[in-house]
């Protein structure tokens, strides 16, 4: 069961003044895979409160950051997921609330960079990270730099690499690029 699941059944006992089976489910939390869980109700905030108060478990502080800003609470969100700073989901959510929400865009950027050092084959976070730097409008070097340092050959990452390549004048490795790759039909 992901960390979301477990975090539900322990305020439900916690709830039920059951503090053993409580603390059981807490504690598997902690150990179970957060996954893609996007809390939204605002009945989880209180419990997600409670999970950071209670066990101050990353998990928990990441989903109450995650329900914060779905709510439009931009900068308590990022006051949360500054606290968990060693973990890419958190600076990657980070950095999306300082590029789009609180004017700290430079930020943001080192944000999304020291995120995909933690997770460095994440093709999604790679995606995120060019498409950032595009809106940075930084230097289409960087980018060759940033994508031929990665082993990821995902569609629209390579379609940036060969996008980048042609900013340089360099459209024989944009083709080369491109006809190397088997692209999936969608």
């Amino acid at each position: 069961f992901t960390a979301d699941y477990q975090i539900r059944r322990g305020n439900y006992y916690f709830a039920q003044n059951d503090y053993p089976e409580a603390i059981r489910h807490y504690e598997k939390a902690e150990k179970a895979p957060l996954g893609k869980t996007f809390p939204f109700r605002f009945e989880e905030m209180k419990i997600y409160d409670d999970v950071v108060k209670t066990r101050g478990t990353d998990d928990g502080k990441i989903m109450l950051g995650n329900l914060l800003y779905n709510k439009l609470y931009y900068v308590q969100a990022a006051e949360i997921w500054k606290q968990v700073s060693d973990r890419a989901e958190s600076l990657r959510n980070l950095a999306v609330a300082y590029f789009s929400h609180l004017n700290q865009e430079e930020e943001a950027l080192s944000l999304m960079k020291r995120a995909l050092e933690l997770q460095p084959n994440d093709s999604q976070l790679l995606y995120e990270t060019v498409m950032l730097m595009n809106k940075l409008r930084i230097s289409p070097k960087e980018k060759i730099l940033l994508i031929t340092s990665k082993k990821i050959k995902r569609d629209d990452v390579l379609t940036e690499l060969a996008k980048a390549y042609n900013q340089c004048f360099m459209p024989d490795k944009a083709i080369e690029t491109l006809m190397s790759h088997e692209f999936v039909p969608c």
